[in-house]
């Protein structure tokens, strides 16, 4: 029997226009992308739709809410034979606490780096936190989950309990922060490779405190004005880079070509009227949460958790100073696909001291390092906020959301495996299931796209790890010193003769936006988004090893045609359909 996703259908019904609310038709059916896009519902765009019929009503409401995840310890290590306690080995000498007397360790699996590592203890808490926003007949909810990925069935379970509990909104974008320190919610960070991690009584746990966080969200609206900021993060700022190091003091890239968007965005929601205090605060940054490194055994949000408390109650670091905004913080992960992250990262606190990378002898480092990271990157969305750099506030901002489903092909051998066996809880499509996965019976997945429009900032929600010259483009200035773009020890270098000049998501955007979010692993986590230029998989093994140099990715990747069937899409989105609000 053929596997059907749970989840809601788009409704779509074609609405005219009142105020200041551009018209929005519905769009023909597109098979951009993947050949049957065509049978899947047209997109919804917001306002315009049944579900958000057009109004003259321009003030804007928010509410957030914010609940724990953290997920529960059971069994713990008790000795480790190798001094290893991050490396579980069942038939290596490892001991633990048996506390159901089944005879096995039933681990408190990490994601997010390799198999087998097992959670000893919570070094601070994982949140979902919400923010949900009003607009005449449009209601938007905004969801950030600690975890390293939540995939478009748990988005589409959320939904569909949303919808059965009676709770009314127009449109529910969920993503990930991509946190490497927290309870594997994919399936695929288990005791070993062919074990899966995934506990579905835990993930169950996380999607009705997702419910859960929306509804009181939606429940506490309160009239807001809007401040939008930007900035660099490059260490630029004075006192910030005190060893010297440039942009390798925040963030590098893993892969050549070298492409970092150093861009942090945010945005602040504070009461109208009384006493301006602030109801939530939003950054956008690509960097992976995973500064405490593969020998930390301990869940944590990772740099999550200071850059979120340095937001709502301030940094003092090093001399520097900036006092928190209050309220409720929510970190939404960027363009971090290519191992952006901590890499080649010298992480310094503003004082200068130096947190190298954990050693088997001082594992504990690395959520030290993941600390302090999250702490300048504070001092940054602190700065970004204020009218000296840049930032502009609105008594109101019109908000707006366009979102359709898409198919993508699926010719990762491993996926295959990992699909067929229920190695992860994903659904596959379109194959048939009583013969062996193969070139000439694949499976498909469903996923899906949205761009949406809130003032004078447009922001693109992607299903995966979206490498950034796929979003930026390969301008000079997004490889930042001390960086170079190809290392010229590769012996396996990309072809930059073959990268497009033109192209990339943010020259498509609409040009009247003036700040640019990326939405990264947004109501997905379908795995890495390489441009088709740079796609290679090893000749011999493809997707179980990688092509010689810098092609990790490609492992984790559902094959060569994801930038034709989920990228192209979302260009065909920004170009042939009309921001449905008026800036």
């Amino acid at each position: 029997m053929r596997l059907v996703a749970l989840g809601l259908a788009f409704t779509l019904v074609a609405c005219g226009s009142k105020g200041d609310d551009a018209p929005a038709p519905t769009p023909p059916r597109s098979t951009v992308g993947h050949s049957k896009n065509g049978e899947l519902p047209p997109d919804l765009v917001c306002p315009g739709a049944a579900a958000c019929p057009a109004s003259d009503d321009g003030t804007l409401f928010a509410g957030v809410a914010s609940e724990k995840i953290t997920a529960p310890i059971t069994e713990k290590l008790t000795f480790s034979a190798r001094n290893k306690p991050w490396e579980f080995k069942a038939n290596g000498g490892d001991k633990f606490e048996d506390t159901n007397s089944n005879g096995s360790f039933d681990g408190t699996w990490i994601a997010g780096f390799g198999t087998g590592r097992p959670a000893a203890g919570v070094n601070d808490e994982q949140f979902v936190r919400a923010v949900v926003l009003k607009q005449g007949n449009t209601k938007l909810a905004m969801v950030s989950i600690d975890c390293v990925g939540w995939m478009y069935e748990e988005v589409e379970r959320t939904r569909a309990q949303l919808k059965a509990e009676g709770v009314d909104l127009s449109y529910v974008m969920i993503a990930s922060t991509h946190v490497h320190e927290a309870r594997d919610t994919m399936g695929i960070w288990g005791v070993d490779d062919a074990t899966s991690g995934l506990d579905k009584a835990y993930n169950t746990f996380v999607r009705n405190q997702t419910v859960k966080a929306i509804r009181d969200a939606l429940g506490k609206l309160e009239r807001v004005n809007v401040t939008f900021g930007a900035i660099r993060v490059d260490g630029h700022l004075a006192g910030t880079d005190p060893a010297k190091k440039g942009a390798k003091a925040y963030v590098s890239d893993g892969r050549d070509p070298v492409i970092i968007d150093l861009t942090m965005n945010t945005m602040q929601l504070t009461r109208a009227g009384g006493d301006k205090s602030t109801v939530a605060t939003l950054v956008n940054f690509g960097s992976h949460p995973e500064f405490a490194d593969d020998k930390n055994v301990l869940l944590s949000s990772d740099f999550a958790w200071t850059l979120r408390e340095g937001i709502e109650k301030g940094v003092d670091s090093g001399g520097l100073k900036k006092p928190g905004v209050g309220g409720l913080a929510l970190f939404f992960q960027g363009a971090c696909g290519g191992q952006i992250g901590p890499g080649q990262v010298e992480v310094h606190d503003f004082e200068g001291k130096l947190y190298p990378e954990p050693t088997d002898a001082e594992p504990a480092i690395g959520l030290a390092r993941a600390k302090t990271i999250g702490v300048n990157y504070a001092y940054y969305a602190l700065t970004s906020l204020e009218a000296g750099q840049g930032a502009e506030t609105r008594e109101t901002a019109r908000i707006g959301v366009r979102a359709r489903q898409i198919w993508a092909s699926v010719e990762n051998r491993a996926y295959h495996v990992a699909i067929a066996s229920r190695l992860f809880d994903r659904q596959g499509y379109h194959f048939d299931e009583k013969l062996p996965i193969s070139a000439a019976n694949q499976p498909d997945i469903k996923t899906e796209i949205a761009v949406i429009d809130i003032g004078p900032t447009q922001m693109i929600a992607v299903p995966g790890e979206i490498h950034p010259e796929l979003v930026v483009g390969m301008a000079p200035e997004h490889t930042p010193a001390p960086y170079v773009r190809v290392d010229p020890l590769n012996k396996n270098p990309p072809k930059l003769d073959k990268a497009p000049t033109t192209g990339h998501l943010w020259e498509l955007a609409d040009k009247t936006a003036k700040f640019k979010w990326t939405l990264g692993m947004a109501n997905d986590e379908m795995g890495y988004l390489v441009p088709s230029w740079n796609y290679e998989v090893d000749p011999n093994d493809p997707y179980y090893e990688e092509a010689p140099g810098d092609h990790y990715e490609e492992t984790n990747s559902v094959g060569p045609k994801v930038e034709a069937e989920v990228i192209d899409p979302i260009r065909d989105m920004l170009k042939n359909t009309k921001t449905p609000i008026a800036r």
